[in-house]
């Protein structure tokens, strides 16, 4: 596929989510929950070779849950839009000193809070 993000991109989105559902004790009402929503929450393999991924933008689609963050709510909760990723070991701009969120982090503070984050 020539549409791979930089890092994760849908596909490993779906495969982690897909990977988790099998992660739960057989036989326990959680397991069984995952397991009976593993296409709600994930992409099969047969439609992720097959090519056929989610596409954001029609609010009325459905998406596979793991993905939701990146299709669905970056585009209709601005808020988030920002929010959802970080890349901890660039470094930031001028207002957190040029460090990474991952020095910000080991410095304890404001590092630690979700002002911090956004300053960065």
């Amino acid at each position: 596929m020539s549409d791979h993000s930089l890092y994760w991109g849908k596909v490993g989105h779906y495969k982690i989510a897909e990977a988790a559902c099998h992660l739960g004790k057989q036989g326990t009402r959680p397991a069984t929950l995952l397991m009976a929503n593993l296409e709600n929450i994930a992409v099969t393999d047969d439609n992720i070779k097959a090519g056929r991924l989610p596409v954001g933008g029609d609010p009325d689609t459905f998406i596979a849950l793991a993905d939701v963050p990146d299709l669905v709510w970056r585009s209709h909760r601005q808020k988030d839009a920002a929010s959802h990723f970080a890349d901890m070991d660039e470094p930031g701009g001028a207002a957190v000193n040029h460090q990474t969120l991952m020095q910000m982090w080991d410095a304890g503070g404001e590092g630690r809070t979700s002002a911090g984050w956004t300053k960065f």
